[in-house]
């Protein structure tokens, strides 16, 4: 079941520029960025760098997410970048895999483009940056 659309955005410290979403320009994972989750969204003049150590993510445009529209606007939830969700069929798969054996405590957050999503299930919080962070290979 998916429910519990909290909007994150304040707690991020980055918010929408005018109420409009942006979009995600790259993202990057693998041996080059340390493990690392790192996504370039861009708002109007603004970027920011979204960091994390996910267990797992997903990008997707953002029409495949349409149960997950439906269900923010029957919670009334705002409309934001940045949501943690309390419940979720991806949550709950992440739950059930090897990551659980371990005791650790997942989360899942969405965070919204206009064109594409990045959904992410990780253990903490992802940061936002304001610059790129470094990374070990020639990203």
């Amino acid at each position: 079941m998916l429910k519990g659309f909290r909007p994150i955005d304040d707690e991020l410290g980055w918010s929408l520029a005018d109420g409009r979403l942006g979009d995600f320009i790259q993202v990057d994972f693998g041996a080059a960025t340390d493990w690392s989750l790192i996504a370039e969204y861009a708002c109007g003049n603004a970027s920011v760098w979204l960091q994390a150590k996910p267990v797992s993510y997903r990008v997707q445009d953002e029409g495949e997410l349409i149960n997950y529209w439906n269900r923010r606007k029957e919670e009334n939830a705002l409309v934001a970048f940045a949501y943690e969700i309390e419940a979720s069929p991806y949550l709950t798969e992440m739950r059930d895999g090897v990551t659980s054996l371990s005791g650790t405590a997942l989360r899942h957050f969405l965070f919204a483009g206009e064109n594409t999503c990045v959904e992410i299930i990780a253990e903490q919080a992802p940061m936002l940056l304001t610059k790129r962070p470094a990374v070990k290979g020639n990203l």
